[in-house]
């Protein structure tokens, strides 16, 4: 379980690509619609590069791991969904706390937590 204390919640910003610091010379993004579709990438492009084909309506990069998930969303502001991969199942808890979005995921027995804001 992640507590985020914070002054306020903020909503999700369905217009922006979410991303989290660089980690190994790769960053993460995350893109959330309104609609609970949620995509995350991991890859060494730009933000600038990643923009051009990082849409649910183009999932043809070659280099990069790219996730889609259908969340429940709550208040705009918290989603919750799962992803299989290799087998194995992991829950997904995303929140957002005025402009940082928390990503935490459950799974295999760990835990990890991301965090993801928009960077302009």
């Amino acid at each position: 379980m992640t507590l985020i204390y914070a002054s306020a919640i903020g909503q999700f910003n369905f217009n922006a690509i979410y991303q989290s610091e660089e980690v190994n010379g790769e960053t993460s993004y995350l893109r959330i619609y309104s609609d609970g579709v949620i995509l995350i990438a991991d890859s060494d492009e730009s933000k600038e590069e990643v923009e051009k084909w990082f849409s649910r309506d183009n999932q043809s990069a070659d280099t990069t791991k790219f996730i889609t998930a259908k969340s429940n969303i709550k208040n705009n502001s918290r989603a919750v969904f799962s992803i299989s991969e290799n087998g194995l199942k992991y829950n997904y808890t995303a929140i957002i706390a005025g402009s940082t979005l928390t990503l935490t995921s459950v799974g295999n027995r760990e835990k990890r937590m991301l965090q993801y804001s928009i960077k302009q």
